[in-house]
């Protein structure tokens, strides 16, 4: 499977998520095949790695504004306490990732080949990720009235991971 059809497949199902679950209204959306020397990041950022016949690492990285948006329709029925607002915010983005991948999955896997993930990790605070010499970064943009995600994927040489037909 190619890395074009992959972030798409990726991008598709986050679209879909976001504006039926979430009520967020997606306005365009950008897939960069060029592979790119770093990848600049957010406001917060999720990352999951996929392993079996796909090796790769999944990005997520939002914008502050969009991610207040998905916080607030995870937590709008809940009674959220103050100490509990930093932990929800993160596992927000976390419950994105791991929707949309889930959601990604049938379409991503071929044959009898099982992809599993990792659990999500977030990463604030961090500027850029820089770009291994043996590794491939590809990049998609989701734009909405409340802002950016951008995911990335990153796969890593064939003779060192990469994808298997």
């Amino acid at each position: 499977m190619e890395y074009k059809k992959i972030i798409d497949i990726i991008t598709e199902k986050c679209i879909d998520f976001i504006e039926k679950d979430l009520s967020l209204n997606p306005i365009s959306k950008k897939i960069y095949l060029k592979d790119v020397p770093k990848i600049n990041l957010n406001y917060l950022t999720s990352i999951m790695s996929i392993k079996g016949h796909i090796t790769a690492i999944v990005v997520f990285s939002y914008e502050k504004a969009i991610l207040d948006k998905i916080f607030y329709q995870f937590t709008k029925e809940l009674d959220v306490k103050d100490d509990e607002k930093d932990e929800l915010y993160a596992e927000s983005a976390c419950e994105v990732m791991n929707i949309v991948l889930g959601n990604s999955t049938k379409s991503l896997e071929i044959n009898d080949s099982l992809l599993s993930f990792s659990p999500p990790l977030i990463v604030n605070e961090a500027k850029s990720i820089l770009n291994k010499k043996d590794s491939k970064y590809y990049h998609s943009m989701i734009s909405t009235t409340d802002g950016n995600i951008n995911i990335y994927l990153i796969i890593q040489d064939k003779q060192n991971g990469g994808i298997n037909e």
